[in-house]
Formats: C-alpha cells, structure tokens, sequence
C-alpha cells in the first residue's frame, strides 16, 4: 500500500483550543467481550504484521539478539494507530486499517537495504504536522525519515550524527531549547557483554535540531551500554532533564537541564538520586504516590540461576548450526575467529563482570569518584 492522505478519517471531537494550538479526543468504540478474559492474545501475522526477527549465527551477537524496536503513531493522521517496526532492512511500515488488520506500507526500501535497524520512533522531526520515522541501525548510524504526506516528499534518508557509535540503542526526544524543532538524545552501545571496559564509542550525546541542521555535543560521566534514555522535569524547573539508563554493572547517569539544550551531570555527592541500578533495562517518571513530584521507576535485569539460559541460549543443535556457518566461509571473519565469536557470544555470563574492573583502567580520579 502506498502511503496517502486517509479519506476515510476517524471521528474526532475538540476538547481543548487555544490561539495556535487544538486538541481533539477520539472516543472509545464500545467494549466487544469475546470471552472469560479481559485480554486476548492477538498473533501479528493473524493482524497483517508479516515482519519477523530471526536470529541466525549470522546476527547472533550483542545487541541484535536483544530483537529490534517497535513504535506506534497515526502516519497519515486518519485517526487509527499505525506501526513501525525495526527490520534487518531499516524498518518497515503497518497501516491501521479500522483497528481490525494491518497493511504494509511502501517506504524507502532501495534506501534500507542492508540496513540493520535496532530502535525506531515516529515523531515530527520538521515541525510539519506529521509523523517521520526515526531509526538507527548497528554499524550504520541514525536516520530521518521524513513523511512524504508532509513536507518530506523529495527528501531522501536524512543522517542524524552519533559520533561514528556502532550503535545508538536509546534514544528520546525533547524540544531542548524551545526552538519547535525536537532535539534527540544518542544512547549509545557497543559490543555489550564481549567488552568489559568503559568506550568512547558508547560515550551518549545529546543532537540540537535546527531545523533538521543538527549540533551534537557529548554527555559527560562514565560512557555505559545505554539501553534507556528519558527526558522528563524531575525537578519541576519547566525544563526537560534526562535520565541515562546502562547496562553491565555501570550506574546510571542524570542530568538537569537548563532550558537551552546544555546539561549538568549529578554526581552522588549532589544527594539527588541516592541509588542507582547498575543493569539497567529501563526507565520512567510518574506521580506514584499522587504528591505531585514525578517518581522515578527502574527497571534492573534479575540475576538469578536463569541467567544460565543467556549463557547458553543457543542449544546444541543451534550451536553446530554456528560452527557449520563458520567452517562455511561465508562468514567475513576467518574460521578460527568466527569459532571464537560463536564461543563468546554462547558462553560468556554478564553477572561474571566487575565493576572494579572497570575503574582501575580510569585515569581520571573525578570520574572514579563519580
């Protein structure tokens, strides 16, 4: 399906109007109950969505194993949620289609190919009123894709800088410095389980947006395998703040915003955050305890005797699929290497790394410290 303006629009009602800006609200279609439960489990072939993540000895490495992103947003603003979902060809488009079934949607595929898309977002990247597609892909930098419905229909893929990261695994949006334009932050991740040391490669970066001219400006603090970024007010200024979120025994990171797009890092000695996860899967803010301050909620990986599963996640069978594709020559490393990476990547057990391992290679004693 060709991606168009929807003639077929969902009803909308207003709900709140003031000078330049509207709000509308969509009313709830009435409850069908089908059975006993309150939830029934849907397959996404069954709705349309054909895309499937397959992990082959050929991507079988952190991070792709983790699987690749997914987001919703009305594309062409016909009132109905659509979907994109991270592929090993960039990403791929669902159309809603009355909230019933999914088609696939036409995007730049000849722009894609190869392209191995881990995150994705659908967020309005030129300030025109509709949805783009925002994605990064491992070893192939961030993108824009600007929704041709917009002001985006002679553009083509649009490259959004991370400092040459293999990849940037987080990220999240915020209008930094007021200017209408949404400005990202770059969690950026290397190679996860298989480097235990701290890489520039992972240091996180906040990217201003000017009008898709963009200025990119590193985070300081202890680079980590980010997995979750968030820009939330958590010290009610008005301006946005921004919580790190690392993986792999390295604490998380906070910054306060000052409104202009520039961050100072907290440091424990701030008495702020008292405690940190150190194996951080991600994320939020809310009012939990309705005091009207914003809460924090973490997400830690447990460590429990299942971490074995991580460690050996491929079974015996998928383990000689690994060594047939490495005895193959297919695989671009020579045979004894690409043997060594099937080993590591099956074997290596995260709960095994230290901390300390990690700041006894630091020269700087303030990022010891910290």
């Amino acid at each position: 399906t060709k991606l168009a303006d929807s003639t077929n629009k969902r009803q909308t009602e207003p709900f709140l109007s003031l000078e330049n800006i509207s709000v509308e609200s969509v009313p709830h279609n009435a409850r069908e109950k089908t059975g006993d439960k309150n939830f029934t489990k849907l397959s996404g072939p069954d709705l349309g969505i054909t895309y499937s993540n397959k992990i082959t000895p050929r991507n079988f490495h952190d991070p792709l194993f983790f699987g690749r992103g997914i987001a919703s947003g009305d594309i062409d603003r016909d009132g109905w949620a659509d979907l994109a979902v991270a592929t090993n060809n960039g990403f791929q488009l669902y159309h809603n289609i009355n909230g019933k079934r999914f088609e696939v949607l036409a995007g730049p595929a000849t722009l894609l190919t190869g392209l191995e898309g881990v995150s994705v977002a659908l967020v309005d990247m030129d300030n025109d009123g509709w949805l783009d597609v925002f994605f990064t892909a491992f070893d192939g930098g961030n993108h824009i894709w600007l929704n041709p419905l917009g002001q985006g229909s002679q553009r083509g893929l649009i490259k959004v800088p991370n400092g040459e990261a293999l990849l940037t695994s987080a990220i999240g949006f915020a209008d930094l410095n007021r200017d209408g334009f949404l400005d990202i932050v770059n969690g950026n991740y290397f190679l996860g389980v298989i480097t235990r040391t701290p890489m520039d490669n992972s240091i996180d970066q906040v990217v201003l947006n000017r009008n898709l001219k963009f200025e990119i400006n590193e985070l300081p603090g202890i680079p980590g395998q980010t997995h979750s970024a968030l820009f939330s007010d958590i010290n009610g200024d008005g301006h946005p703040d921004l919580a790190i979120g690392n993986d792999y025994q390295v604490a998380d990171t906070y910054y306060l915003g000052n409104g202009s797009g520039q961050f100072e890092k907290i440091t424990k000695g701030d008495g702020v955050i008292p405690v940190t996860t150190e194996n951080t899967m991600s994320i939020d803010t809310g009012d939990i305890d309705n005091d009207l301050v914003p809460d924090i909620y973490l997400a830690n990986i447990g460590f429990t005797k299942g971490i074995a599963v991580v460690s050996n996640i491929f079974g015996d069978d998928m383990k000689s699929a690994g060594r047939e594709f490495c005895d193959s020559g297919e695989s671009a490393l020579a045979i004894s290497e690409c043997h060594h990476l099937l080993k590591l990547t099956t074997l290596l057990n995260p709960e095994k790394q230290n901390i300390s391992e990690r700041c006894t290679l630091l020269t700087d004693k303030e990022d010891v410290r910290d």
